[in-house]
């Protein structure tokens, strides 16, 4: 194993790290001052700006006010999921509706075991190449 490699797993657990920092501190800003709510995926919404096509799902709910909100989750995969006509649980932002995601179990914990992954093969490849 070389430096190289080395230094590009620990620049891509870097990245890797940021960003589902960032989603995660979305998530619990949401989760301390948001609303739960059942809402229903009516459709999907395509990305087609990157490598890969990604889906983000379009979601209707009814807040606690009874006001119909539309929106996209803040869900994106390569495939379209969760499928049309799914109920889903659904946090959002009283003071915004608009600002919502999808309950997963992701969200809960799957971010945090995803870091801990990236780190720890980043720290037995430096290992490697020290010890060869």
């Amino acid at each position: 194993m070389s430096w190289f490699l080395v230094l590009v797993l620990w620049v891509f657990a870097s990245v890797v790290t940021i960003g589902l920092h960032r989603r995660l501190s979305q998530v619990t800003r949401l989760r301390t001052i948001g609303q739960r709510a059942t809402g229903i995926v009516i459709g999907h919404k395509p990305d087609l700006s990157g490598a890969t096509t990604i889906y983000t799902a379009l979601i209707m709910f009814s807040t606690q006010q009874g006001h119909k909100q539309e929106t996209e989750a803040r869900v994106g995969l390569s495939i379209p999921t969760p499928t049309k006509g799914t109920e889903v649980s659904i946090i959002y932002d009283p003071s915004n509706p608009a600002d919502c995601f999808i309950e997963t179990s992701f969200e809960q914990s799957g971010g945090y075991v995803l870091v801990i992954i990236f780190w720890l093969v980043a720290i037995v490849s430096l290992v490697f190449v020290i010890a060869w």
